[in-house]
C-alpha cells in the first residue's frame, strides 16, 4: 500500500509487508475509502478430541430419574441404571465450504466498519449402530417392543445451503508510527445461520480485541489479542 507524503509531493509505501494471514492488522483504510472482497474455506471435520469419527463410540447410560415434571418413583420401582447403550459409528463425514462476502467503509481516517456475509454449504453422511444392553436384571428395553428389537441402525446423508452467521465489526486506529501501530475493535456475531445445519452458532457474541504490528527492516511481527463474550451463555 501506498500513501501520499505532502513533504515530498509524491507517494512512498506505507506497509512493508503484505501483512498477517491469521490475525488483524492495526491499520484502516482511511477517510471515504469503501473495500469489498471474499473469502473461501473449506472444513473437513474427520476428529474429536484425537479420535477417528468414523470408529468412534460411546456408551449412553439410562436416565432412571426424574425431570422436573415427573414425581420421585415409588418404592419398589424397578431401577435401569445399569442398563447402556453402545452407539457405534461405521462412518461419519461433515464438511463445510464457506464463501464470506465483506464490505469495509472508512468512516474517518482512524475509524473502520466492516459487515461480514458468510454463505455455507455444509454435508452429512452417517452410518451408526446402537446396541441395548440390559444388564440390570429388572426388565428389558427395546428400540421396538412388539418385536423386541435390541439393536437399531441408522444413516443420513443431508445438504443444507444457507446463510451463517452475520458479522458487524468495527476497529479504530490508536497509534500509528513508521514502525508501530496499535487499534482497538469491536466484534458483533448475530445468530442468522443455523444452529441445526451446522451454518451458525446459535447465540449471539460480541468480542472485544486489541490489535499491534510492529515492523523493522525485515522483522514484522503482529499480534491479535481478545475475548469472546456469549450472551446466552455468560460462562462461555
Amino acid at each position: 500500500t501506498y500513501r501520499y507524503n505532502p513533504d515530498l509531493l509524491s507517494f512512498e509505501r506505507s506497509s512493508k509487508s503484505l501483512g498477517p494471514v491469521f490475525v488483524e492488522r492495526p491499520q484502516t483504510l482511511g477517510q471515504g475509502k469503501f473495500d469489498i472482497g471474499f473469502s473461501y474455506l473449506y472444513v473437513d471435520f474427520e476428529e474429536l478430541n484425537g479420535k477417528d469419527l468414523d470408529s468412534l463410540q460411546f456408551h449412553l447410560t439410562h436416565n432412571d430419574c426424574c425431570n422436573d415434571k415427573e414425581p420421585p418413583p415409588s418404592p419398589g420401582t424397578p431401577k435401569f441404571e445399569n442398563d447402556t447403550a453402545e452407539v457405534f459409528f461405521k462412518k461419519f463425514s461433515l464438511r463445510s465450504q464457506v464463501v464470506s462476502f465483506f464490505a469495509t467503509y472508512g468512516i474517518t481516517e482512524h475509524w473502520d466498519v466492516n459487515l461480514l456475509i458468510p454463505v455455507v454449504f455444509t454435508s452429512l453422511q452417517l452410518r451408526a449402530r446402537a446396541v441395548l444392553n440390559n444388564e440390570s436384571g429388572e426388565g428389558e428395553h427395546f428400540f421396538d417392543a412388539p418385536h423386541e428389537i435390541t439393536e437399531e441402525r441408522r444413516a443420513q446423508d443431508a445438504h443444507k445451503t444457507g446463510v451463517g452467521d452475520l458479522q458487524v465489526r468495527t476497529k479504530y486506529r490508536l497509534v500509528s508510527t513508521d514502525e508501530f501501530g496499535l487499534a482497538a475493535g469491536l466484534s458483533l456475531r448475530v445468530p442468522t445461520g443455523s444452529e441445526d445445519d451446522f451454518q451458525g452458532l446459535g447465540d449471539p457474541t460480541l468480542t472485544p480485541f486489541l490489535a499491534a504490528a510492529f515492523e523493522h527492516g525485515r522483522l514484522n511481527l503482529h499480534a491479535t489479542s481478545g475475548i469472546e463474550y456469549n450472551f446466552d451463555d455468560s460462562d462461555r
